[in-house]
């Protein structure tokens, strides 16, 4: 496939000396011209993989540690809104991560609140069941 490919590349490179478009060439031959440019960037160059996670650096630990200190009953969306208005910027996932990665009364307490029967998002009444 890459001897087509590369057949491609310069079949329009002669036809575009000659004074015809890119386009003109590429429907006359019918391929797009998005998997033109593809090629033409080179699918065999290295792609970059960016970092999937993203490590918290330790004051921005302990300005989450502080915001759940004060407020141990903020999930990790209002925490971030919290953090915003001092300026500092995180997504809520690494806030999250945060929150759970401690143990910290917070997470005691709502392991505790999860393992309640009277629960408010308990599937269970007291006169059905759900499965």
């Amino acid at each position: 496939m890459g001897n087509q490919k590369q057949a491609v590349l310069e079949l329009v490179e002669t036809h575009r000396g000659q004074g015809r478009s890119v386009g003109e060439v590429l429907g006359s031959v019918g391929i797009a011209r998005a998997s033109y440019y593809r090629w033409k960037k080179g699918e065999g160059e290295q792609k970059v993989e960016r970092q999937s996670t993203y490590e918290l650096t330790g004051e921005e630990r302990e300005l989450i540690d502080e915001v759940k200190a004060k407020h141990p009953q903020y999930r990790h969306r209002r925490i971030q809104g919290m953090l915003q208005q001092q300026g500092v910027y995180l997504s809520a996932t690494a806030i999250y991560g945060r929150r759970l990665g401690g143990s910290t009364a917070c997470d005691i307490s709502l392991l505790a609140r999860g393992n309640s029967s009277s629960a408010p998002w308990s599937w269970e009444s007291s006169s059905t069941r759900i499965l």
